[in-house]
């Protein structure tokens, strides 16, 4: 699970998105972080290994212009700076098309070895999946004939890429992409060829929209938006679409890749219950306060409930949030966690 941001309108991308991930990355983010922005056709991209006070201090992203772009901020699932998101795919040399994408692989873990061929498929095309992981064994991630282990989200990115390649638009690709490979997640990307939209695919990971006057806000989670946003939108399960600066265009997949469960309201009574005993016995963090709920959902991981309830608590003024810093992907290093209670 990790954290994701988007924004595309009349305002500087970068400290927007910078914004939107300060306040997520300590729900299920802080490890490794990353950003793509796109400005006059040209896509800018940094990542590495850390929370988001490593990437300011350490790379140039905070610089970038642009008033399209996307950032991301990963949970601590292994890898060095080639693990973090965005991934980018190339043509021609040149940056082409950033992919990021929140969630977890979850009830598709049994299609691992589809994935492999997925991945072997796009290496046998030539395409430089960036992420290469040599001198590990994993069950997870996806290996390449030569040995090397891949990020999954970096193969969805080349999917992507190879659907795009075949002449559609970027959403498209995404949904054709999901379907192909489909996994518990949401992806977001961006373009060279499309600067007035940032496409998007969800199967059942969280994602979230609220437009201002000056463009469109795009989180993980709810009601993280700036003070001009107006009202928060949930973006429905299995569907793919654009989201531009003033509306967003939605397209329900052919076929749905996995049945989710409905987000309604004795559902989410119930899961609450279950989330409020859960903190009432003491501090939990995000994944804790995750898993309380996940019964309620035939076993599905269920972030955008979660996020609400965490949320609908903070409003009611029953929760307590404590910062807290823990050990980041390295020894070196620390990632920012919230740990919730009951008042």
């Amino acid at each position: 699970m990790c954290n994701i941001a988007g924004y595309i309108g009349k305002k500087q991308a970068t400290p927007i998105l910078i914004e939107l991930i300060k306040k997520q990355e300590a729900y299920a983010g802080g490890y490794y972080t990353g950003i793509a922005v796109l400005n006059d056709g040209i896509l800018q991209s940094a990542k590495l290994t850390g929370a988001l006070k490593d990437f300011l201090e350490k790379t140039d992203g905070a610089t970038y212009k642009g008033n399209i772009g996307i950032m991301h901020s990963r949970s601590n699932a292994g890898g060095g700076d080639n693990w973090a998101m965005p991934f980018i795919a190339s043509k021609n040399d040149k940056s082409y098309l950033a992919y990021a994408a929140t969630g977890c692989t979850g009830v598709f873990k049994p299609n691992n070895e589809k994935n492999k061929q997925v991945a072997i498929n796009l290496f046998n095309e030539n395409r430089i999946l960036t992420s290469r992981q040599e001198g590990i064994n994993s069950t997870l991630y996806p290996q390449l004939p030569d040995g090397a282990f891949v990020h999954i989200s970096d193969v969805m990115c080349h999917l992507v890429h190879h659907f795009k390649d075949t002449g559609v638009s970027g959403d498209q690709a995404m949904a054709k992409a999901f379907l192909k490979m489909p996994l518990e997640i949401t992806g977001l990307s961006i373009n060279t060829d499309e600067t007035d939209f940032i496409s998007f695919a969800r199967i059942n990971g969280p994602l979230y929209v609220a437009f201002s006057d000056h463009g469109a806000y795009i989180a993980s989670m709810p009601n993280m938006f700036h003070e001009d946003a107006g009202e928060t939108i949930r973006i429905p399960a299995n569907c793919s679409g654009k989201i531009f600066k003033d509306h967003i265009e939605i397209t329900p997949f052919e076929s749905a890749p996995v049945k989710v469960v409905e987000q309604n309201q004795f559902n989410m009574v119930k899961a609450y219950e279950n989330a409020y005993n859960a903190l009432k016995d003491g501090e939990k963090n995000f994944w804790q306060a995750h898993e309380s709920i996940m019964p309620i959902f035939n076993g599905m991981d269920c972030f955008n409930p979660i996020y609400e309830i965490l949320d609908c608590m903070d409003k009611q003024g029953i929760l307590n949030i404590r910062l807290a810093e823990v050990v980041g992907a390295r020894k070196d290093l620390t990632a920012p966690q919230y740990l919730f209670s009951i008042k």
